[in-house]
């Protein structure tokens, strides 16, 4: 008879784990900690070894993605309970997903303890609506001795406002390198996007939200025009960055409150969105 492999969700910070999933952690005989797709201020190696009495085993792309990875199958098809542990909700990642599909391919049995993901720290933080998000985008560390410098993010922010749409931007995460992209860095990026493209999607006028460690005991949250927020220190990663799209009354109320905007950068960004950029 196989074990369960288990894919379990952290949250975002101490005590977002639900309790079928520190239950299910607690009958394991290791934990894989992923320690690549999401980053936490708060939850690590320690935290988990503490919080479960059990041995756990911290995992990098290179162990997920490659033949290391079928140690976790063997000891499954040996019987063994063997769980998947990461920041955030499992399926946040599309390698999760290719894993279970793997494993139940094998014949064993998986199982999924969700909790907290980015997006719902996201809408809490900041009062915005679900039904308002546009297409979600990573904005990446270019690498220019290669000629790399992607500009996928300033394609789906130009569709995003067009159809006034909020634009969330996850900032890279080079674990291995020990990189963390801040708000910022990505502010930077989508200026030289800009001058790139030169379509008026960033302006003056275009306001952002910057997010540091969502979901934690340090949280912060700050809201206004983008050229401000890159001159402000957000702490340690990680780090998000949200452009609005049109903003109902509750949603603009929500950004005074708790992002702490001007209104008046509000009005001047709204009036922008009603506006065509260039080459639309």
């Amino acid at each position: 008879m196989t074990g369960i492999l288990g894919f379990v969700g952290l949250g975002l910070g101490k005590g977002d784990i639900t309790l079928k999933g520190l239950d299910f952690l607690r009958k394991c005989s290791i934990i894989y900690f992923d320690t690549y797709t999401s980053l936490s201020s708060e939850i690590n190696q320690a935290y988990l070894e503490e919080l479960t009495g059990k041995t756990v085993k911290p995992v990098n792309r290179e162990f997920l993605e490659t033949e290391k990875r079928k140690e976790i199958y063997q000891r499954c098809l040996k019987g063994e309970n063997v769980a998947i542990a990461c920041i955030g909700n499992p399926f946040f990642a599309t390698t999760h997903v290719a894993l279970r599909i793997e494993a139940e391919k094998l014949g064993i049995k998986t199982e999924v303890f969700n909790s907290f993901s980015i997006l719902d720290g996201i809408l809490s933080a900041t009062g915005l609506e679900p039904y308002k998000l546009g297409k979600i985008v990573t904005i990446v560390y270019p690498e220019p001795e290669y000629g790399y410098f992607p500009t996928t993010p300033y394609k789906v922010l130009r569709e995003n406002l067009a159809r006034g749409l909020h634009t969330i931007f996850l900032l890279d995460l080079k674990l291995e390198k020990k990189l963390a992209m801040t708000i910022p860095e990505a502010i930077e990026l989508l200026t030289s996007m800009e001058k790139q493209f030169n379509e008026g999607v960033i302006t003056e006028a275009t306001i952002g939200i910057g997010l540091a460690r969502v979901g934690t005991s340090t949280q912060v949250v700050k809201a206004g025009k983008l050229r401000k927020l890159e001159k402000m220190d957000f702490g340690e990663p990680p780090h998000t960055l949200i452009i609005p799209g049109t903003l109902d009354p509750i949603e603009r109320e929500a950004l005074k409150i708790l992002g702490n905007i001007e209104d008046e950068a509000i009005t001047e960004w709204l009036q922008r969105l009603k506006e065509k950029p260039k080459n639309t």
